[in-house]
């Protein structure tokens, strides 16, 4: 696992060992950031389930301004400052090991949320709502969500930007309603 672009180019990130997290793959990471890579600069980035950080850090890579990284297993937790260190980006982040949803109360406000907890929980559509109910995303903001591809997710509050399917993954990319 790398970051695939930006200022940190190239640098190999350390990864938890075992099957306690999945981490987004180079080719997924890829995609991914290809379709948001204009919404990135300058944004304030929350990776709600980050594992070893990869999301957010390739965010960071790439321009963001700051990134808020959380995981509940205090040994991914080592591992995200591990590659906060290695990257020089502790100024420029926060790394938490909480229950997600005390992240999702409204104290803090992104412009872009990253949900790709494990396949097995449902807990995309506990933290979409959490986001709609507490105002978490900015107006202008964009969520974008990691899951199996067959999985149903509830997206009533907002609207669905883009939907790609890579494999078993689907990503979701969605925005606030203008309504809302």
């Amino acid at each position: 696992m790398r970051v695939i672009s930006g200022e940190k180019r190239g640098t190999k990130l350390l990864a938890l060992e075992g099957e306690d997290t999945r981490p987004t793959t180079d080719r997924v990471k890829e995609s991914l950031f290809n379709i948001i890579q204009w919404d990135i600069p300058s944004k304030k980035v929350l990776d709600l389930f980050a594992g070893s950080g990869g999301l957010g850090l390739e965010a960071l890579s790439r321009g963001a301004i700051y990134a808020c990284f959380n995981d509940r297993n205090p040994s991914a937790v080592n591992i995200i400052n591990s590659n906060v260190d290695k990257l020089g980006y502790a100024d420029k982040c926060k790394v938490c090991c909480t229950d997600y949803l005390k992240l999702l109360d409204g104290t803090s406000k992104y412009d872009i949320i990253f949900l790709d907890p494990p396949y097995v929980l449902d807990y995309i559509d506990k933290s979409l709502e959490a986001i709609s109910k507490n105002k978490v995303l900015n107006s202008d903001g964009l969520i974008v969500c990691e899951t199996l591809k067959d999985k149903k997710i509830n997206t009533s509050n907002f609207l669905v930007r883009k939907e790609v399917c890579y494999g078993i993954t689907k990503l979701m990319f969605l925005e606030v309603r203008s309504d809302e």
